[in-house]
C-alpha cells in the first residue's frame, strides 16, 4: 500500500497551489485548509483515517507537533 500523506494549509491560496502541484506530479495528497488550532484538528482526523505523514508549515506545524 502506497504512503499516504495529508497537508494541512493555513490559507485558502496555498491549498490550491499544494493541490495543483500534486496533481501535475501524479502525487496523491490530502490537501485541507486550517490554520493553528484548526490545523490541529483537521491533523488528528487525517491521523485517525491512517494517514502516514502530516506536512504544514509555520505556527501550524508547531502546534501538530
Amino acid at each position: 500500500m502506497d504512503p499516504r500523506i495529508g497537508l494541512v494549509a493555513p490559507y485558502l491560496h496555498l491549498s490550491e497551489l499544494a493541490t495543483e502541484v500534486c496533481r501535475e506530479l501524479g502525487e496523491q495528497v490530502e490537501v485541507r485548509r486550517g490554520d493553528l488550532s484548526v490545523g490541529v484538528e483537521i491533523a488528528r482526523e487525517m491521523q485517525t483515517q491512517g494517514v502516514d505523514a502530516i506536512i504544514s508549515r509555520g505556527g501550524t506545524a508547531l502546534a501538530i507537533e
